[in-house]
């Protein structure tokens, strides 16, 4: 017998007898081998059970549930072992305290009972975890007109959900919906990509589960676009208008659902047409892959007569030079009759005419009209321009000079019709 044998014996308490008897018989010996084979499993199931009450002192519970941010957070308790213990799960680790630890879940699991991975103290080991809620973002809907905002949520089935103030049905298997308007937060023209920010708060209870709650923390970025023509408002007397600005690279570019060409720069630059006398609204809107839309709203009226619609609209409007040229009246409505001294374009997209302000007492009275669009338009020509004023600027001798947005340029009929 191996020393070893005999020292695993000693422990257990059995013992080992030689036969007795030098004679002993064949049967005799050939019990031996089955005396040393009982012996030695009952050692080692002794151990076996001895390692098993041992395990069975140590429990380990694992559950997930939503931070105040909406994030997951696995909660692990484990009884009799020691503080400082070390639990590792994915990426994150996080050390026993008083018999807790708590850390982060990437990636985030579907709610109900799940399966999880978990080294504990260098030993790795599988969890049955309960999963109490999960709240994704959907960002498919933002495709839609207008784009909406969809919050998925997935809960256990016994669960009451309320998301921003409102209730959520969850179906059979604890999962539902919301939709969110967000049209309002992606809109007008922007010539830098900028960022959605929105807290959603929400509230899960009821059930085998704590009550959760907090707000999601939700932030995408909003393609650029910027509308450079035409202004917010433009009347026109004509069948068509310009459309033109810029994008980010690779972003689809729509009016009414209708694509426009866009460079690799991301510029376009296109004449629409407005085929009857009226007012509309279209909206020019840019998508990006990854991004929320950005939309443009812009108000287009078509007139048969400019010069009559342009001195209609001109009453009450701020008119005489000392008002035009006053700090006090940005942003006023105003109405500026003068005729062209020189004009000038941006980019080829905007049109600036500089006139000579009609009612001057105390010349120079110089207005500088910026047209977000095309106009056509002759030095010694009169017009009838109205828009909003800015801050006035000065001349290279001091001079005031007005300034104004227009929104519409009338150009001012000459004796037999003829312009």
């Amino acid at each position: 017998m191996s020393t070893t044998l005999r020292q695993l014996l000693a422990g257990s308490g059995l013992r080992l007898e030689p036969p007795a008897v030098e004679g002993e018989s064949r049967k005799s010996r050939e019990r031996w081998p089955w005396i040393v084979a009982i012996a030695t499993t009952a050692l080692v199931l002794g151990g076996g059970i001895a390692v098993l009450a041992s395990v069975s002192r140590v429990r380990v519970e694992a559950e997930v549930t939503l931070d105040p941010k909406g994030a997951q957070r696995l909660s692990v308790r484990c009884t009799r072992c020691s503080d400082g213990l070390q639990v590792t799960v994915g990426d994150h680790s996080a050390q026993l305290a008083s018999g807790r630890a708590t850390l982060t879940l990437s990636p985030e699991l579907p709610a109900g009972q799940r399966a999880l991975d978990l080294t504990l103290g260098g030993s790795s080991q599988q969890l049955l975890a309960r999963v109490c809620a999960r709240i994704v973002p959907d960002l498919a809907p933002l495709k839609r007109q207008p784009p909406v905002l969809g919050i998925l949520v997935e809960a256990l089935p016994d669960s009451a959900v309320v998301i921003d103030g409102r209730s959520v049905s969850l179906d059979a298997s604890g999962r539902g919906s919301l939709e969110l308007a967000l049209a309002s937060a992606l809109k007008g023209s922007a010539s830098a990509r900028t960022e959605l920010v929105q807290s959603i708060p929400f509230r899960i209870s009821g059930g085998s589960c704590p009550e959760q709650r907090g707000a999601v923390s939700l932030r995408l970025g909003v393609v650029r676009l910027d509308v450079r023509a035409p202004g917010e408002r433009i009347v026109v007397d004509g069948d068509s208008f310009l459309l033109a600005g810029t994008t980010e690279p690779g972003a689809l570019v729509t009016v009414e659902g209708r694509g426009l060409t866009v460079d690799p720069a991301g510029r376009f630059l296109q004449r629409m047409t407005i085929s009857a006398p009226g007012r509309r609204t279209i909206t020019v809107r840019a998508d990006l892959s990854g991004l929320a839309p950005r939309l443009v709203e812009r108000q287009i009226e078509r007139v048969a007569d400019a010069w009559a619609h342009a001195n209609q609209s001109a009453t009450g409007a701020v008119r005489s030079w000392s008002e035009l040229s006053s700090p006090a009246a940005e942003r006023a409505a105003a109405a500026v009759s003068g005729t062209v001294a020189r004009t000038d374009t941006r980019d080829a997209v905007v049109s600036v005419l500089w006139l000579d302000v009609d009612d001057c007492t105390a010349p120079p009275c110089v207005a500088r009209v910026v047209y977000p669009g095309r106009y056509d338009a002759r030095p010694g020509q009169r017009v009838l321009a109205l828009g909003a004023l800015g801050l006035p600027s000065s001349d290279a001798a001091g001079h005031p000079v007005a300034e104004l947005v227009a929104e519409q340029i009338a150009l001012r009929p000459v004796e037999g019709g003829a312009r």
